[in-house]
């Protein structure tokens, strides 16, 4: 047949016990929140301002005494004291200097220290779990008919209080990232107090749910794919009876299209084929390239996700003859693919049969489109109301595809994508499309 080039282990969704279903996304909200804030700002003090420090601490307090020791011009001597002035570091009387209770203090420690306003912007909050990030990689709002799960933390003042040694974290290693090859070196700045809320923007975190049902009694689990995640399935479970957003991935039987098949009657051969194929993956250690290759060309349901290899798997396979047909081309007709199919065309037949019926079909069939020697290589056909997605790689492999929907309580169904390959000759062949 072909070398398998991909890793089949990597698309297998293994639960001991229990059956996979299907996956799908639920997005997060996150609130973006920017903070009008107090600095504490901790700083060196400048070399001459140490030296007038130390002198005036030595009873050395008449201005004209200072220039004559340090060698400084009246002028540019009057303007470094009017700073220390404004700093709070001493006082000026009739052309003398005293130090002031701040100029005592940083005369023990060499250093200056003021409060300042400041702000900071781009703090992600996890309104679910409550957790604080530094940056997040968010969307604008969920796609169309996906689900989402409602704020359950709210971003008030004593939240944001509560928050404090958080968000100075974030604060204190993005000066750190700022100050490499800055010069402001010897300054030190930390969050002195959080003022209020300058800006708040909801965003959401994209997430990956599997579906299984347990082997005995067929009870469902959902489970987020990193186990990290367990807070968001907690609340998954608790609003996915009362939120809307919650039972987006859910479907109503009564809007359940006609192509969908609810009876499903399962192919034991086929299904019993993919069990020993998905052992063999997990339990092996996959250096029987035989075995492997045995179990693999069987005729069988497929693994999730493996059409898309299949088909990026391409140059490797080398059929004489492609057709696709489906009722959702843009399901399986990524950019990537769409490339590998205009390079196959010269090489070998090429059919798209199209559902006149889908959304922005035209467009899709545009990025097929050849300009140059191989142009018109692609055929497209369309026909009406297709309720099964058949892909024929001749003379190697027939794939069909169709979607079932499988029960997740009484009035509500979760969508599987079932697809069958066939491996076999009298099934290979294009009246079974």
């Amino acid at each position: 047949m072909w070398d398998l080039k991909y890793d089949l282990k990597n698309l297998i969704h293994y639960k001991s016990g229990y059956e996979y279903i299907s996956s799908f996304k639920i997005y997060i909200p996150i609130t973006e929140v920017g903070l009008n804030i107090l600095i504490r700002k901790e700083q060196q003090i400048p070399f001459f301002h140490e030296i007038i420090l130390k002198l005036v601490n030595n009873g050395i307090c008449r201005v004209n005494q200072i220039s004559d020791i340090s060698g400084v011009d009246l002028d540019i001597l009057n303007d470094v004291i009017g700073d220390m002035s404004v700093n709070d570091l001493i006082y000026v009387k009739s052309n003398s200097l005293m130090l002031t209770t701040k100029g005592r203090r940083t005369l023990e420690t060499l250093k200056n220290i003021t409060i300042e306003k400041d702000n900071i912007n781009n703090i992600y909050i996890d309104c679910i779990t409550g957790n604080i990030y530094d940056e997040l990689d968010v969307v604008k709002n969920p796609p169309k008919f996906s689900a989402w799960l409602e704020k359950c933390v709210d971003i008030d003042e004593r939240f944001i209080s509560k928050k404090f040694n958080d968000i100075n974290s974030i604060f204190l290693e993005r000066q750190k990232e700022y100050s490499q090859g800055i010069f402001d070196i010897n300054s030190n700045k930390e969050i002195y107090q959080i003022l209020d809320k300058e800006y708040e923007n909801t965003f959401y975190l994209e997430k990956k749910i599997n579906f299984f049902k347990n082997d005995l009694d067929g009870s469902n689990l959902l489970e987020f794919e990193n186990h990290r995640d367990e807070e968001y399935r907690k609340e998954l479970m608790k609003q996915i009876n009362s939120r809307f957003g919650a039972k987006q991935f859910l479907i109503d039987k009564k809007k359940l299209k006609e192509n969908i098949k609810i009876d499903f009657n399962i192919n034991n051969e086929m299904y019993t084929n993919l069990k020993d194929l998905v052992n063999f993956l997990v339990k092996s250690e996959r250096n029987n390239q035989d075995k492997l290759n045995e179990l693999y060309f069987k005729n069988r349901y497929m693994i999730a996700d493996e059409i898309r290899w299949v088909l990026l798997n391409l140059k490797n396979i080398k059929p004489a003859k492609i057709i696709i047909k489906s009722s959702n081309l843009h399901k399986y007709l990524n950019d990537n693919i769409i490339a590998f199919l205009k390079i196959f065309s010269s090489k070998a037949y090429v059919e798209i049969i199209a559902d006149k019926n889908e959304k922005n079909i035209e467009n899709l069939r545009n990025k097929l489109t050849i300009i140059g020697k191989n142009k018109n290589k692609i055929n497209w056909i369309y026909k009406d109301n297709i309720n099964e997605d058949n892909i024929l790689l001749y003379p190697y492999a027939l794939i069909k595809s169709y979607s079932v929907a499988i029960s997740y309580n009484n009035d509500d169904y979760i969508i599987k994508e079932i697809s069958e390959i066939y491996f076999d000759e009298s099934n290979i062949k294009e009246n079974n499309l």
